[in-house]
């Protein structure tokens, strides 16, 4: 693997280590041996082929899967089998990749039961519900059934669910995609908020523009092993990525 450290990682302070994490389901290793560092209000965009692994790591990172070897520390405490409820609370967010509203609930009311589940009071879960609608620009679909959402609403959601948690970290799944330039372009800006707000961000995502646009350092997974890290030009330039992943599209991306 080779790797760059991002600029002033030095003196920055870490909000998650990840050592040695692996994932075996049978006899196939989804995630084989990743170690790393995530710093606090740092963006880390996690890039790879389809199947490699990034979403089985969000997936142990967030507690939906116990991992078959190695441990997580987030904000200096073991968390490694907390069940996912205890990490919400601890501050640990997430996105899917597939949109998941009630859809018999209000987009209001989706975000407010998030927020249910972080701990949050009624008034508390309204108050933030307003706040995050506003921040994402939904306010005025605040009591449009969540069924009947299009791709970007769903989109900008889930966002919403997950910061109205009010969370440390938050991991995003794949929320540029489908999206057209102007629409990834605001989302970027968004991201790029939340994170001015203190919040650490993991985003998986296929978008190279995006990734660019977004991401303080990079960090590509292939066949369920840490390849390549470091800034975006370096990860994006590196022959194994380029091989395994972005192919001849990189030339233009």
């Amino acid at each position: 693997m080779t790797a760059v450290p991002p600029a002033g990682s030095a003196t920055s302070v870490p909000i998650l280590d990840i050592e040695g994490l692996g994932k075996t389901f049978g006899g196939f290793h989804a995630l084989r041996d990743v170690t790393c560092s995530i710093t606090k209000d740092e963006i880390l965009g996690i890039i790879g082929p389809n199947g490699a692994g990034k979403t089985t790591l969000f997936n142990l990172i967030a507690g939906a899967f116990k991992p078959t070897s190695g441990t997580i520390l987030f904000d200096g405490s073991t968390i490694t089998n907390l069940p996912p409820h205890r990490r919400l609370r601890k501050g640990i967010a997430r996105t899917f990749q597939l949109i998941r509203p009630f859809g018999s609930m209000t987009i209001r009311d989706n975000v407010m039961t998030a927020a249910f589940g972080s701990g949050a009071s009624r008034r508390e879960a309204r108050e933030r519900s307003d706040e995050m609608l506003d921040r994402l620009g939904l306010t005025a679909l605040a009591e449009k059934p969540a069924a009947g959402v299009n791709a970007v609403e769903g989109k900008r959601l889930e966002v919403a669910r997950a910061l109205a948690t009010k969370p440390k970290v938050i991991l995003l799944d794949e929320i540029f995609s489908g999206l057209n330039t102007d629409e990834v372009d605001e989302l970027v800006g968004i991201v790029k908020r939340v994170r001015a707000d203190g919040v650490t961000v993991l985003v998986i995502e296929h978008n190279v523009r995006a990734i660019r646009s977004v991401a303080d350092r990079v960090m590509a997974i292939d066949a369920g092993r840490l390849v390549s890290e470091g800034s975006a030009d370096h990860v994006l330039a590196d022959p194994q990525v380029i091989e395994s992943y972005l192919g001849g599209a990189h030339a233009g991306a």
